[in-house]
């Protein structure tokens, strides 16, 4: 069920952009968005998965701080 919504939504955005081009002068058959989008799709993938990664990062740093200050208090008492 997920994957035809996806594939609805991207078909229907694939043919909102062709109408959009042909509303203003420009031919394009929908392929060519389909076959442009794959590159795209891509770089915002390993774009995303570089932040996602830094952030997973940070998150361990901190936590592992406070994991370190919190020892340190119960220890002292």
């Amino acid at each position: 069920m997920a994957a035809h919504l996806f594939i609805q939504q991207r078909l229907g955005s694939i043919l909102l952009m062709k109408g959009f081009m042909e509303q203003n002068g420009y031919i394009i058959e929908p392929l060519h968005f389909a076959v442009w989008t794959i590159p795209t799709a891509f770089f915002a993938f390993i774009i995303h998965s570089c932040r996602v990664a830094f952030y997973q990062r940070a998150l361990i740093r901190r936590y592992a701080a406070q994991n370190k200050t919190r020892a340190a208090g119960e220890y002292k008492g």
